[in-house]
């Protein structure tokens, strides 16, 4: 048994801090292929601190990736409701309205993808089941995260800057400018993108938070795949 286990700590090698999504995916693929061909890795072989940094890790995948892609939400529903030309054109077709939405998300469900399908195949012993549920709890709050400061944000910049408001903003900046003047149409084009993308905010906030739902869902859907195809009586707790 200690042989197996010294040769099973050998097979497994050090869990560095992982740099980026792809190395810390290998890191639970290779763990969970020396686990799953039958050797046992010792107690306490994931540290505290390590548990620490794919907690770390996680989070920043999923609120980094996921921000970008709340901020340019209104953008893409502006766009989609034909108040910002896009293709020369305010008037899109289903499709292009389809692309345009599934563009903006691709970025935070191209990573649920890439989750899913690989932890789908890693099992459950004990080195993977710590890696796996400190990495998702992570991820999962960093969703969650990124979900409440999106919404908030954007409904208090709705309310508490209405139109009228920025109208005056604007208008004290151009107050002393020469009408049709570079400075003035270019403010005056600030503005009217400032005005757009407000009236949308709050389509947004929504269209946001069910973005991040549904990573979270496509993340666990696979995993649920996955549980189904390997061993009944494995046990798992993430």
């Amino acid at each position: 048994m200690a042989g197996n286990t010294v040769g099973a700590v050998v097979a497994a090698g050090d869990i560095h801090k992982p740099e980026g999504i792809i190395a810390l995916l290998s890191q639970i693929q290779r763990i969970s292929s020396v686990e799953r061909g039958g050797a046992e890795l010792p107690e306490g072989y994931v540290t505290m601190k390590l548990k620490i940094d794919y907690l770390t890790a996680g989070f920043k995948i999923s609120f980094f990736t996921s921000l970008m892609m709340g901020l340019l939400m209104p953008l893409a529903v502006a766009v989609v409701l034909g108040k910002i030309p896009i293709f020369g054109s305010t008037s899109q077709g289903i499709l292009d309205k389809a692309y345009i939405i599934l563009f903006t998300i691709s970025i935070s469900l191209s990573y649920a993808f890439l989750i899913g399908t690989t932890l789908m195949k890693c099992g459950t012993p004990n080195a993977t089941k710590d890696l796996i549920s400190q990495f998702l709890g992570g991820y999962n709050i960093g969703i969650i995260f990124k979900m409440v400061v999106i919404f908030t944000s954007f409904h208090m910049l709705y309310f508490l800057f209405p139109e009228q408001r920025i109208f005056d903003y604007f208008s004290s900046m151009v107050a002393n400018l020469e009408k049709d003047g570079f400075l003035f149409n270019t403010i005056n084009q600030a503005y009217q993108l400032m005005v757009t993308l407000h009236s949308v905010l709050i389509e947004s906030a929504y269209l946001t938070a069910l973005t991040g739902i549904l990573s979270i869902i496509i993340v666990y859907s696979y995993i649920y795949i996955g549980r189904k195809k390997q061993e009944p009586n494995t046990t798992y707790k993430y």
